[in-house]
């Protein structure tokens, strides 16, 4: 909802005419866009709004077919960051902030340990079908 309205301050929109808009209250608007400001280090709402503008440009624009090689000398370059000056490093540093991690939180299990907790999964899933499987049985039998 943050984006929505920096996206709407983008247009020169007040907070009033937001709230309208969105059906938010003015006070809960102003609330997002303060913390908008705070998250991308902006000094303003339009400032903000100017700074999310550029990353969702230089991230969201570049979606096009390409064929494996290109795509994968484009995706070393992303990973390495983009080319430029201190600018441009500044808002690569914002994007991140925004993307999730991908995963989870990385485990200190031993390969031993996570054979005994699949071990120990899949012998509750057999016994959890054997059960069922016996109840149904059990039910058609007292049915006959």
């Amino acid at each position: 909802m943050q984006r929505t309205c920096l996206r709407l301050v983008a247009l020169n929109r007040s907070s009033k005419e937001i709230a309208q808009e969105t059906g938010l209250s003015h006070h809960t608007v102003d609330q997002y866009i303060s913390r908008a400001v705070v998250a991308l280090g902006a000094t303003n709402r339009r400032e903000a709004a100017r700074r999310l503008a550029e990353i969702e440009a230089s991230v969201f624009n570049k979606v096009e077919f390409k064929s494996v090689e290109v795509a994968a000398t484009e995706n070393s370059r992303i990973l390495q960051g983009p080319s430029g000056g201190a600018g441009a490093q500044g808002s690569w540093k914002q994007l991140l902030k925004w993307i999730p991690g991908i995963g989870g939180a990385r485990h200190d299990l031993s390969i031993l340990q996570i054979f005994y907790a699949i071990l120990r999964i899949s012998l509750f899933t057999m016994g959890t079908v054997g059960a069922i499987i016996a109840i149904v049985f059990w039910l058609n039998r007292l049915m006959v």
